[in-house]
């Protein structure tokens, strides 16, 4: 790609990347099997290992080491020196890079710097050859965050040793990260026609993390893509996401630089602005950043590209659904499907009245994916019924698909679903450290005692005895659960009879007849152990009276932490 902007700019001295960005790139962590080409990104709080794998830091020309282990710890002596940091708390786009300033106090000059990854069981190291002999060194760290970490935060230990090998204390430095850009750009996207002066691209833009395979048919003689096309060839890109910067038009774009591989790595300088179904985007030269937003890209809208389901994307996976009902255009009550990787698997049902608000509706599957792409499952119900349901891709990306579907019984069709249909991946990694699994929360001026989280998406709460359940020692109710990106977790309580904790005056028990009370919960992870972790909480609310007419909305937050039972 972008040979119709290159071409403009012919013999303007395109330059390369430096080593340390061009690295950035491609698969996770080398030789971690957490990432690549079609998974999910790193999670940044969960998976320290992989993510110190997959840094690159410098010190000026420098390049740190990667060592196995932990770093020398503090040597504990009156002379020992002293490390502090200018920020301990910075953010950073996936793909981007930071400075972390560094002032290294010591009675004799600086030998190494050590950066460790909270949580990892390996730290980089900087060995300098010639120290200083200044009584404070101070240096910038730079770290280049690679595009498959996702958006989440890790937490770096830094520390020093002077040439007595005396040891400093360790310095700590959170980072948050932002893949809401590279997020937004996974999957297919169609350029219709790029003017190019006197030649003119249609261009197809297939995005896998940060790598992009760039499909482009030239057409010379015209600016309008008119008439026979006279090629179409391959290129492999590498996007490099820096900063925001303010467009032409005054909105917001995110900086980025575009590696064309095919081409010895001639980069330009670019700004994108993701929207709903399209992004905008604008390239200058090597050495001159766009601040126009020129040409759209379109997503490859549903049905248009033989979109296809593959196993590898299913199998082992948990996806959330929003499925819309193609004769109301509402939405279904299926909400969970779970693909295991021996064709087994499961799918769920949100209370209503079609199950009679029941809280633990799943159903067992048996799962393929046939030769043209196509799931097909058939779904066993409790009492013998047998459901075949065939789910057809219009969209495909590395973590989600726009579907339509079809649900028989004996031949006969029972329902069928728009193709605006959705469903994404869940969170692998928070998904597993949940899954299966009772917790014993630690929430400040909270009630909850015990959060159970079940395999399918099912799960309890249990209150401890307080004022709001009379004191009751049995007050469990049911949940579904949730493990979505950016390491949060959703559930919706629901009371003893299906519905919504707090319901009043549902008269026959009939889900049409009444109002909810909705009680929304997230937790955003802040720190994820093998049997613990740390958390930030929300609680949104709506009651009503037993009119149905609002009685109380409202929210609360707070923070907390909760263990393996």
């Amino acid at each position: 790609m972008f040979e119709w902007k290159l071409q403009r700019v012919a013999g303007a001295g395109l330059v390369t990347l430096s080593v340390l960005f061009s690295a950035c790139g491609g698969s996770s962590g080398g030789d971690s099997d957490d990432g690549g080409a079609g998974d999910q990104p790193l999670n940044p709080a969960t998976q320290p290992n992989e993510v110190m794998k997959v840094l690159d830091m410098r010190v000026g020309n420098t390049d740190a080491e990667l060592q196995t282990g932990n770093p020398p710890e503090k040597s504990g002596t009156a002379g020992d020196p002293s490390v502090a940091v200018a920020d301990d708390a910075l953010e950073v786009n996936s793909g981007g890079g930071l400075d972390i300033d560094v002032d290294f106090d010591s009675s004799s000059a600086l030998a190494k710097l050590f950066v460790q990854v909270v949580g990892a069981d390996s730290y980089a190291e900087i060995e300098f050859t010639q120290g200083s002999t200044k009584a404070v060194e101070s240096l910038s760290l730079a770290v280049v965050v690679n595009t498959d970490i996702g958006s989440g935060q890790f937490c770096l230990d830094i520390s020093g040793q002077n040439v007595d090998e005396l040891v400093s204390n360790a310095e700590r430095v959170c980072v948050t990260v932002d893949r809401t850009l590279l997020d937004a750009l996974q999957g297919r996207w169609v350029a219709d026609c790029l003017d190019g002066g006197s030649e003119s691209f249609h261009v197809v833009w297939d995005v896998d993390h940060a790598d992009v395979l760039s499909t482009e048919t030239l057409y010379l003689g015209t600016s309008t893509c008119a008439g026979t096309a006279d090629s179409t060839y391959n290129e492999e890109l590498f996007l490099s996401v820096g900063g925001t910067t303010v467009a032409s038009d005054g909105g917001e774009a995110y900086e980025v630089d575009i590696v064309n591989l095919s081409e010895g790595n001639a980069s330009s300088l670019c700004i994108i602005r993701p929207e709903e179904e399209q992004f905008l985007i604008g390239c200058g030269d090597g050495t001159t950043r766009a601040s126009e937003l020129s040409e759209v890209f379109a997503r490859e809208q549903a049905g248009s590209g033989g979109a296809k389901f593959t196993s590898e994307f299913l199998a082992g996976r948990v996806f959330y659904l929003e499925v819309i009902d193609e004769a109301s255009g509402t939405d279904d009550s299926v909400a969970q499907w779970v693909f295991n990787a021996d064709g087994s698997g499961s799918v769920y049902f949100l209370p209503s009245d079609d199950n009679d608000f029941d809280t633990d509706d799943v159903n067992p599957i048996s799962w393929a994916v046939t030769n043209q792409g196509v799931l097909e499952y058939t779904e066993f119900g409790s009492d013998g019924e047998e459901y075949r349901v065939t789910v057809t891709a219009s969209a495909v990306d590395s973590n989600s698909a726009l579907f339509s579907c079809t649900v028989e019984e004996g031949g006969q069709t029972l329902f069928a679903c728009a193709e605006d249909s959705s469903m994404t991946a869940a969170d692998g990694t928070l998904y597993d450290f949940l899954a299966g699994r009772a917790f014993v929360p630690d929430i400040a001026d909270g009630d909850i005692e015990r959060l159970v989280f079940n395999q399918d998406g099912t799960g309890s709460i249990r209150f401890e005895p307080n004022p709001d359940n009379d004191f009751s020692n049995n007050d469990v109710n049911s949940i579904h659960w949730r493990a979505v990106s950016g390491n949060r977790l959703e559930f919706t309580e629901f009371g003893g009879d299906g519905h919504d904790r707090g319901q009043t005056n549902c008269e026959n028990d009939q889900f049409i007849d009444c109002e909810l009370a909705h009680y929304d919960f997230t937790f955003s992870f802040t720190e994820i152990g093998g049997s613990s972790a740390t958390f930030n909480w929300e609680l949104d609310y709506t009651e009503y009276n037993e009119n149905g007419a609002v009685e109380e909305t409202g929210s609360a937050s707070g923070s907390g932490s909760m263990q393996v039972e």
